[in-house]
């Protein structure tokens, strides 16, 4: 209506505007089941399990002395229910609803059945684009629908891959020869031995023992955040391919913090490109998906189980979860 806004208008306050007229209760309660999707089973232990209002006595904002914002219309009533539901839950300690890994659930979670289920057929008839135990896990399936975009241009040769021969998964069809390089740290002493899929390496990827200008495909995926200098083992990928020699590449741009053994970097979708670019490669393909929505509901605890296929792989310049390139050494 024109009038200042005061402590009293916008925070609940005496002369905080009424609220219009509602629906009565069953009615408001009908409104909440449809919202969530319950059923009434499940709304009545939705409402049992609601946490007190949290004690916001001390005062809130950048001077303390701000109390709970009033709201006075539907939709900004929507809002602020949710916020401070938000922050009932997180002060009862129910948030998030699931930690990292995401990947392992508890057996009173309700979506371990379904995760139980998928797990089975994965091991039963799975291609090998999703790890076992990790049917439920955003990163991984957006790694397999970036491959999935990737495959045509795919060359194959001698591969490399980390840790073990079988993160190769359904392209092993492509690998003449997987050798495999283990991560020593740089604190170890580098080895060589023969494996019968290939050669394995125990080296620091920034200063290798690999072998210069021999390698035709290089799976480097969800590493470079754990390499202290990454721009050095850029240039070692570089190294150890040959002329048209290509990398599938992989980092989180949105995650927590996990050592393996040390947590160094996160990669902007720009940042990424350069780093490839400053050792030489070119960047033939690349795939950022993610979103406000995915990046939110990650922290909060949700996994794959909450979204559809096109939502998950859906690309964003501004909050992409990661940054898949597929990079190629000019010939």
């Amino acid at each position: 209506d024109g009038s200042p806004i005061t402590p009293e208008y916008c925070c609940a306050g005496d002369a905080a505007p009424p609220l219009p007229p509602g629906l009565d209760a069953s009615r408001q309660l009908e409104r909440l089941r449809a919202s969530l999707g319950f059923d009434e089973q499940e709304l009545a232990l939705f409402m049992e399990g609601l946490p007190q209002a949290p004690d916001t006595g001390a005062g809130r904002g950048p001077k303390g002395k701000w109390g709970r914002p009033r709201c006075d219309t539907p939709g900004t009533c929507a809002k602020e229910g949710f916020h401070q539901l938000f922050h009932a839950m997180l002060g009862a300690e129910m948030l998030p609803t699931r930690r990292q890994p995401f990947w392992w659930l508890w057996q009173d979670d309700p979506l371990t059945p379904l995760w139980m289920a998928e797990r089975q057929e994965n091991q039963l008839y799975g291609d090998g684009s999703m790890p076992l135990n990790h049917e439920l896990v955003m990163n991984r399936f957006q790694t397999a629908g970036f491959v999935e975009r990737v495959r045509q241009r795919l060359r194959g040769g001698r591969c490399l891959v980390w840790d073990d021969a079988k993160a190769v998964g359904e392209l092993e069809a492509l690998c003449k020869q997987v050798d495999v390089l283990v991560y020593n740290g740089g604190g170890g002493e580098d080895t060589i031995t023969q494996e019968k899929y290939g050669q394995r390496f125990s080296t620091d990827i920034h200063a290798s023992n690999l072998p210069a200008a021999e390698l035709d495909l290089v799976f480097c995926l969800q590493v470079f955040e754990h390499l202290r200098r990454p721009w050095k083992a850029m240039e070692e990928l570089f190294r150890i391919l040959k002329p048209g020699g290509q990398v599938l590449w992989a980092a989180p741009f949105f995650e927590e913090v996990h050592d393996s053994p040390g947590d160094y970097w996160r990669f902007t979708p720009q940042g990424a490109r350069a780093l490839a670019e400053d050792a030489g490669f070119i960047m033939d393909f690349q795939f950022k998906p993610g979103g406000f929505g995915l990046a939110a509901g990650y922290l909060l605890g949700q996994n794959l189980a909450y979204w559809s296929p096109r939502e998950v792989l859906k690309e964003s310049d501004v909050m992409p979860l990661n940054i898949l390139m597929l990079l190629e050494k000019p010939a």
